[in-house]
């Protein structure tokens, strides 16, 4: 990659020829209201608009996000929280949601730089409640080309919208930044995530020796090299208990693992659930567009 202009330079460089839209589903459903339950997000970044509850609050730990009817959010993924839908004349709601991730450098998701949750109302969330109804749209498209470019189009202008109002997180241009000389390891570590990767090998391909590596690596990341390839393994295990009918067993070989044991404590580790306690949450969270 070359590159001119300082940071600023390479950084619009990065983002035009490493942005990737990465669509998982949409869908249109209706859902009872009142209704209270606990919530668990996808490894992706979902947005919902809910159109006809009186009242919805969303909790995070100490922190709650709510809106009238018509409003929409945004939340950025594995959050575990809450939501409470109040009623209406209708006793039911429809939600109009998605499920997708930005990503650049490979497998760097722009939602981790983003001040999310965030809440939209009026007609912003009428527009991306739009957005997301284009997108099942295309899901839907009989010409696999032409709903390929209509969802690509229609990700893109959604995302311009995310931008134009969500704020990002301090600092998070510069941690971009100090991510360029790790773009070589980054493409290797989401083709190869499941295989034995060492920290000697991931030096290698930056150049650097294995010291200097793993301390630059954590410097930039925040953790090791070797944490951010299980990070990048149960991310993937995530995907596939949410999105796909995989039995455990399965995704734990697909994730690099041999031992369904073991997978499984590590995924406990990362993630507060086993494998199994996860699909189950996402599976109790279908009707606000959670389980496709």
């Amino acid at each position: 990659m070359t590159t001119s202009g300082g940071p600023t330079g390479y950084l619009r460089q990065l983002f035009s020829e490493t942005l990737e839209f990465k669509f998982h589903s949409a869908g249109l459903s209706w859902v009872p209201v009142p209704m209270r339950e606990p919530w668990t997000c996808r490894p992706t970044t979902y947005v919902g608009q809910i159109e006809h509850a009186d009242d919805t609050v969303w909790t995070a730990g100490a922190e709650s996000f709510a809106f009238k009817a018509g409003g929409a959010i945004i939340l950025p993924p594995n959050l575990r929280l809450s939501h409470e839908l109040r009623g209406n004349a209708l006793g039911k709601t429809r939600i109009r949601w998605s499920h997708f991730q930005f990503l650049v450098v490979h497998s760097v998701d722009i939602a981790n730089f983003l001040e999310l949750p965030h809440v939209f109302a009026g007609s912003l969330a009428e527009r991306l409640g739009d957005f997301n109804a284009a997108l099942v749209e295309a899901d839907n498209g009989t010409s696999p080309l032409a709903a390929a470019v209509k969802m690509k189009r229609v990700a893109f202008e959604l995302l311009e919208t995310i931008l134009a109002r969500v704020p990002l997180k301090p600092h998070a241009m510069e941690t971009l930044e100090g991510m360029r000389r790790f773009e070589p390891v980054l493409e290797l570590i989401k083709r190869d995530y499941a295989k034995r990767l060492t920290v000697e090998g991931l030096a290698k391909r930056a150049g650097m020796s294995p010291s200097r590596f793993h301390a630059v690596f954590k410097a930039a990341f925040g953790v090791p090299p070797l944490d951010y390839v299980i990070g990048r393994r149960v991310e993937e295990a995530q995907r596939l208990l949410g999105f796909t009918p995989l039995l455990v067993g399965e995704v734990a070989a697909r994730c690099g693992y041999d031992d369904q044991l073991y997978f499984s404590k590590v995924f406990k580790a990362r993630s507060g659930s086993t494998p199994s306690e996860y699909r189950a949450a996402i599976q109790a969270s279908m009707g606000m567009g959670d389980a496709g």
